[in-house]
């Protein structure tokens, strides 16, 4: 799955307006910004929106994003990503929860909990 790749990737956040879906498409706009490193529990609710459209036109085989949980940890200066799944596989649909931390400091992914 693309999931641990698209949180560990830095993106450079090109402009790219609703005519250009092949750029939004494109490696111009896949990761994370690096100001949601930085950024405090307000954003929590535009992060969940973001990373729901990013992780449907990059990893084509999530049939439902069910969850999408962050969490912000200031003593370990990181942030903790709980996302659950229906995706799709050869032998059918199959449900996955998928959690990683990320450093804020370099976006190094580091297993969850």
């Amino acid at each position: 799955m693309q999931i641990e790749m698209l949180l560990q990737s830095i993106s450079p956040e090109r402009l790219a307006g609703s005519a250009l879906s092949h750029v939004k498409a494109s490696n111009l706009c896949f990761g994370l910004p690096m100001n949601w490193a930085v950024a405090g529990g307000a954003r929590d609710t535009m992060i969940r929106q973001e990373l729901q459209q990013r992780l449907k036109r990059f990893e084509p085989r999530i049939n439902l994003l069910s969850e999408i949980e962050i969490q912000s940890d200031e003593q370990n200066n990181s942030i903790s990503f709980y996302i659950v799944a229906t995706v799709a596989t050869e032998s059918g649909s199959k449900k996955i929860a998928f959690e990683k931390t990320i450093s804020r400091m370099d976006h190094n992914v580091r297993q969850g909990s």
